[in-house]
């Protein structure tokens, strides 16, 4: 994925993994959570300094 990003012109600032709670519980009542990252995204520069 950072190297899609990165090709893409993006830089990540920060990033980590949290779940995305959802709607649906499991049988015994527990709610459903989906695994997940986030990140934190700016564009990168180039070698002279300047944004793209």
């Amino acid at each position: 994925m950072r190297r899609l990003l990165q090709e893409a012109g993006l830089t990540t600032l920060a990033g980590g993994a949290t779940a995305l709670a959802q709607t649906e519980f499991l049988p015994d009542g527990t709610r459903v959570e989906l695994p997940s990252r986030w990140s934190v995204l700016a564009l990168a520069e180039h070698r002279d300094g300047d944004r793209r």
